[in-house]
């Protein structure tokens, strides 16, 4: 067997999507896979053998700094930031990065973090990639491609923009992505995507195939790459400044005027709430938000209230009989912010029916 360098994708928690993916020492595509917890990441990566000689992560693996920037983030922003590249800013301040996951990954693997090195028999080397500046570099982009999830994007101009970054991902040659059959499953994933999840489940893997490829080439080629920062305040590696012209920035996308439903209390609420539902003209795209007014005493009832709300809002999105999509949408949740506001004024209105 020979050697092996590994793609990453790693979310920042067990319960969201890691792409994983393998190259051999050709360069060409070998495998990849989408997994979540640490003992599936593990399991994966021991099964390539022990001629793993670099593994490229698209995490944060060095973080010492408990507040701001570290330095190389600051780095990559100065030399990609016009190409709206620049990196999501790593503290000891948020939980997910106390420890970074990626650092304790590399730990449990027994790999090095150290850039310095280039891997060798025995002596894997981790390496902390990002793939957006790395697109903008190999591909001469004027700008990021927006095929990540945001306000105001669709599914259908987000399935365009995979094909699109599709495209240029076959385009590096020692890939050879059209000859490898898990990525013609990929491909056509995203040619039949319809929906949001149907590129969330795939997205995170074919970032891990770039990850894979920039550890390709920390190995034969390390001169196409560049320590931004360092071993000991943190780092990324990167191609070097792109010396094309940026593109203009995209203006932002007009946020859709909102629809205020005011919801006549007494009687049968949620008859009075499907009344105004009815009745209203709502935009296309929703952020629904909806606020209680509720009389004193809730007190220990109020876990009651927040998990029905909850329960009412995965029921609704997603058909009950489907089990496996329910625990999709959980997975996707990241948090829960419950605001508890005091009383404005006058007694709010009576919830009781």
């Amino acid at each position: 067997m020979g050697a092996r360098f590994i793609g990453i994708d790693l979310a920042w928690s067990a319960k969201n999507r890691t792409g994983l993916a393998v190259v051999g020492e050709d360069g060409r595509l070998l495998d990849s896979a989408t997994v979540r917890t640490d003992e599936e990441i593990e399991t994966w990566v021991r099964a390539q053998g022990d001629v793993v000689l670099v593994a490229a992560v698209d995490a944060p693996l060095i973080v010492p700094n408990q507040t701001g920037q570290r330095p190389g983030e600051n780095e990559v922003q100065r030399a990609f930031g016009a190409y709206g590249a620049g990196p999501y800013p790593a503290n000891r301040s948020r939980p997910w990065f106390d420890p970074p996951r990626g650092e304790t990954l590399a730990r449990l693997l027994g790999w090095s973090m150290d850039p310095a090195q280039h891997g060798a028999a025995g002596e894997t080397v981790c390496i902390e990639v990002y793939p957006h500046p790395a697109m903008v570099a190999l591909f001469e982009l004027p700008t990021v491609l927006p095929y990540k999830s945001g306000r105001g994007r669709t599914p259908e101009g987000r399935r365009d923009t995979f094909t699109t970054l599709v495209r240029h991902m076959e385009s590096i040659e020692p890939l050879r992505l059209t000859e490898n059959e898990r990525w013609r499953h990929l491909r056509a994933a995203v040619e039949g995507a319809t929906r949001h999840m149907h590129l969330e489940a795939i997205e995170d893997e074919i970032d891990a195939v770039l990850c894979a490829h920039l550890a390709w080439v920390w190995h034969v080629q390390p001169d196409a790459l560049q320590v931004y920062g360092s071993y000991e305040q943190g780092y990324v590696v990167a191609p070097p400044p792109p010396s094309h012209a940026a593109g203009p920035r995209r203006p932002r996308t007009a946020a859709a005027p909102s629809a205020v439903l005011e919801v006549a209390p007494g009687g049968d609420l949620m008859q009075n709430a499907a009344a105004a539902i009815e009745a209203a003209s709502l935009p296309d795209v929703r952020s629904v938000t909806v606020e209680l007014a509720v009389a004193p005493g809730l007190g220990p009832r109020l876990e009651v209230l927040v998990t029905e709300v909850l329960t009412g809002m995965r029921d609704a999105l997603v058909p009950r009989e489907v089990a496996e999509v329910r625990a999709r949408f959980d997975a996707r949740v990241d948090g829960v912010r419950v605001t508890i506001a005091p009383r404005r004024g006058t007694r709010p209105p009576s919830l009781d029916t």
